[in-house]
């Protein structure tokens, strides 16, 4: 079996749409997601939620215990930001997450974000692929 690495991108500003997607071109199994996210917030109570999945559209809910995860979201990171003054707040994200997720080929993976708040996060996401 070969190893791939797929990289996909995205500057996520006010809005929650689609981000970035790829299409697998072969079946295998999602073995990595590693995370890189850039993070800047101008206004206190700022937060983000990124999430790869399955689904084209954000799947972020609320429960008491706070966000939901489907079966369809793979991976999924927030940050949230909180200050009291005026200014600019950076917050940065390095996250790896192990997975044995199995793909099809023509499977289509999407980044779905969330934001409340001035904020940019420039995100780069790195999928290692057992084909």
């Amino acid at each position: 079996m070969a190893i791939r690495r797929y990289r996909l991108y995205a500057s996520i500003t006010a809005t929650g749409a689609v981000q970035d997607s790829m299409v697998f071109q072969r079946p295998g199994k999602i073995k990595q997601v590693e995370w890189a996210v850039g993070i800047n917030s101008i206004t206190d109570n700022s937060a983000v939620t990124i999430q790869l999945s399955r689904s084209s559209v954000y799947e972020g809910g609320t429960s008491a215990a706070g966000s939901q995860i489907t079966a369809s979201t793979i991976s999924q990171v927030t940050s949230w930001s909180n200050f009291v003054t005026s200014g600019l707040n950076s917050n940065p994200i390095i996250y790896a997450s192990m997975c044995n997720d199995p793909v099809s080929a023509g499977e289509k993976l999407y980044i779905n974000a969330a934001v409340s708040g001035t904020i940019q996060a420039l995100t780069e996401i790195l999928i290692t692929v057992e084909e």
